[in-house]
């Protein structure tokens, strides 16, 4: 069946027995229901029994309409599911869910449900039987009866119903899962409504006026839009604020849209305004921020434009630094900060370096040595030597000069070929002239020079002659020489014979 809105009429069952169960809309399958008029009234008023709408087994959706019955405006039982979304419902019992053969009765009031119940007993029951509870879960709607919950037959009220939105007239805390908020609102006066899900809470807190209380009586609650004068009270365990401020457990503040002054500077690191509506000497600190604090200035807050913090340190960096060297000083240079050109310190001069000389002459600046004494290579061995042709050895000279810095030889001023008409060896140089060069070489002086980089060693030496031999002279025999040698023996033999025939003549006298 499909009600519409705009459809203005509906269906009304009515009976004056009181035997006679009755429901206007009976529903096995599915139904949606958008609008219409609905009314059941019967004799035999038992709240299981008599509806306007009853749903066993099937599924309902009632988006709109209005339901009068003198038991129970809504019933779902035996697996049935009926959805409320809207509607205006008028009845004793308001919604109503029992369990069947084929399984509980179950009604969903969503979210974002515009349903409005007002009970004269309960605004919703359960009833027990054989086949266990129905259930019944709210999310939003507004209930209007004495009592919230009520039961039939021993069910388990708090495990068959779950409140989790919505708006009441008597307190729903005990079917409110922890930590959902529950509030209550006193307005003009009056008890006011007990408002579960933070949705309700902030949506009926925009509605209050000047003189109105919100009482949070348990969970977490941010509200942001609350008219001036509301009276927000924390009564509960839970964290409520308005605004970012906090009301602490059991204290109140009367709401008050602030407009507020602009930021001053506390010349503190701080910074703060005032609420400029009369009467309201509510204030607010916070610190400052923002801005980049240098050597020379401290940062500026973003907020008020006041200085705040300290200043950072200098960026030090050295400059005018140079290194010493064998001709004038260094400088350590200045230590300056390199944002702000302060001078942090002062540099240094660096002593001059030592001057690297080599043979004579500083190598860095070209300067001359006072103290250079010039190398002059002189031959230390073998100075004005002889050597006699028909010799087989050679003739040494040694030169006190590197051996590493030897050039050439050369003799009365031509070349002298190493290996093979002379030989060099390391020690300090050591030139052996060949025997078979020097019999080149005429008799007489000649001049040697060891040449070296680092200049050149010179000595003579002088190449003589074989002996000349007299071939006029008789040659030296065996015989001469023995008639020398027996001439010799005769002499001394006389003398002896002189002495002892001397000697015997004075002994006989």
């Amino acid at each position: 069946m499909d009600s519409s809105e705009e459809q203005t009429g509906g269906i009304t069952y009515s009976t004056d027995s009181d035997k006679s169960s009755l429901v206007v809309i009976s529903n096995g399958g599915e139904l949606i229901i958008n609008g219409g008029t609905f009314r059941c009234e019967s004799g035999y008023a038992f709240t299981g029994y008599v509806a306007a709408v009853s749903t066993q087994g099937g599924t309902a959706q009632i988006n709109g309409g209005t339901f009068y019955s003198n038991s129970s405006a809504v019933l779902s039982s035996d697996g049935g599911v009926t959805t409320v979304n809207g509607g205006n419902f008028y009845a004793p019992y308001g919604l109503y869910a029992k369990a069947g053969s084929n399984g509980a009765g179950e009604i969903i009031v969503s979210e974002n449900s515009t349903a409005v119940v007002d009970a004269e007993s309960f605004a919703m029951v359960i009833q027990r039987n054989d086949s266990g509870d129905g259930k019944i879960t709210v999310k939003g709607g507004t209930f209007h009866a004495p009592k919230t919950v009520g039961g039939v037959g021993g069910p388990d009220t708090q495990a068959a119903i779950s409140i989790d939105g919505g708006s009441y007239d008597s307190d729903p805390r005990s079917w409110v899962p922890d930590g959902t908020p529950v509030a209550q609102s006193a307005q003009s006066g009056t008890a006011g409504q007990y408002l579960v899900g933070e949705n309700t809470v902030e949506e009926t807190a925009a509605d209050m006026a000047e003189g109105d209380i919100l009482n949070v009586l348990c969970g977490d609650v941010k509200l942001t839009d609350v008219p001036d004068g509301v009276v927000i009270q924390n009564s509960g365990d839970g964290t409520v604020s308005f605004k970012g401020t906090e009301i602490p457990k059991d204290d109140s503040i009367t709401v008050c849209n602030h407009v507020w002054g602009e930021w001053q500077s506390g010349n503190d690191g701080t910074h703060s305004r005032t609420c400029q509506k009369p009467g309201c000497t509510a204030s607010e600190t916070q610190q400052c921020s923002g801005g980049k604090a240098t050597c020379t200035e401290r940062a500026v807050c973003s907020v008020c434009n006041g200085q705040y913090g300290n200043l950072t340190a200098h960026t030090p960096t050295v400059i005018g630094a140079k290194d010493p060297t064998c001709a004038e000083e260094g400088y350590t240079g200045n230590t300056v900060c390199a944002f702000c050109g302060e001078i942090l310190e002062e540099g240094k001069p660096v002593q001059k370096l030592t001057h690297n000389y080599k043979d004579g002459v500083c190598t860095v600046c070209g300067a001359t040595d006072p103290d250079y004494v010039p190398f002059v290579p002189e031959i230390i061995q073998g100075a004005d030597g002889t050597w006699q042709k028909g010799d087989s050895d050679g003739l040494s000279f040694t030169s006190n000069a590197a051996f590493e810095d030897f050039q050439k030889v050369l003799v009365d001023g031509k070349d002298v070929v190493v290996g093979s008409e002379c030989d060099v060896t390391e020690g300090s140089t050591i030139v052996v002239l060949r025997a078979g060069y020097l019999e080149t070489l005429s008799a007489g002086k000649h001049t040697l020079s060891v040449v070296s980089d680092t200049g050149t060693a010179t000595t003579e030496f002088t190449v003589e002659e074989l002996p000349i031999t007299d071939d006029s002279q008789p040659p030296q025999t065996g015989y001469d020489s023995g008639l020398v040698l027996w001439a010799v023996v005769l002499f001394v033999s006389g003398g002896v014979f002189s002495a002892v025939t001397y000697m015997k003549k004075k002994q006989a006298d």
